[in-house]
């Protein structure tokens, strides 16, 4: 199965990376792209076709996402492992925030069936796909980054070493590393401290706005509002996504 996961931050100008309080980014720093622009995008790149809407779910945070997976993987509507296609201003892996900490230390340690349960307290909206493929419920993920997102040695710069085959991001697999949790107080740096065990590779595939062409058909798409990131502008593409996937519920 596949599925396209969709942030609306992605559909604006700038990226906000640090949100400041609980308000949302202003729309004349950030506006949305034309509806034109969303439509081809969506139309072109992604396949979806507005005569033939695909089921969807709009989500307020994306972490919430995580949850309707968890809850669709449990009714039977998804098959793991799925293939992710996220398109997105930021990778959701973890970069800047404490989850890896938790998986890699603490969940990778429990059986794989029991994860889901134990991620939950932990889950948010800058870690969510990092505790989905900690999960296994990934098979192929395709990072389809935003425009403007700051790149570092040819890709964006919110991969985390750490979390990569040989701790190489170019390697292009993503193979979690569980460590003792003795080493904690130690610190971990890329390559200072041995893993016990990684996971079973995840390949991980990065691709610009104008690169994506999508696999194959997808059997669901998410959209997630991420107010903290998107403008209140940007709220007027959500009908726009509406044309082309079939959303069960409001935010």
């Amino acid at each position: 199965m596949r599925v396209l996961d969709l942030d609306l931050d992605f559909f604006q100008s700038g990226i906000v990376t640090w949100p400041q309080g609980e308000g949302r980014p202003s729309s004349s720093d950030h506006p949305p792209w034309p509806a034109n622009r969303v439509a081809v995008f969506l139309e072109s790149a992604c396949g979806l076709d507005s005569s033939h809407l695909l089921p969807g779910h709009l989500a307020a945070t994306h972490d919430k996402v995580f949850h309707r997976w968890k809850w669709q993987l449990a009714s039977g509507q998804l098959v793991p492992p799925f293939d992710v296609v996220h398109v997105d201003a930021h990778a959701d892996l973890s970069m800047g925030n404490a989850g890896w900490d938790h998986v890699c230390f603490e969940l990778l340690h429990e059986d794989s069936d029991q994860r889901p349960e134990a991620a939950q307290a932990f889950v948010d909206e800058g870690n969510y796909l990092l505790f989905a493929i900690a999960c296994r419920w990934v098979r192929e993920v395709t990072y389809v980054y935003h425009p403007e997102v700051p790149i570092l040695d040819g890709l964006p710069n919110d991969l985390m070493k750490l979390l990569f085959r040989d701790f190489d991001r170019k390697s292009g697999i993503i193979e979690l590393p569980s460590f003792a949790p003795e080493d904690r107080p130690r610190g971990v740096t890329e390559g200072g401290v041995s893993p016990i065990r990684r996971e079973p590779p995840v390949p991980f595939c990065v691709v610009s706005h104008d690169e994506l062409k999508a696999p194959g058909p997808f059997d669901f798409a998410y959209l997630s509002v991420s107010p903290k990131y998107s403008s209140p502008a940007a709220d007027s593409l959500i009908e726009v996504i509406g044309q082309y996937v079939r959303f069960d519920s409001p935010v």
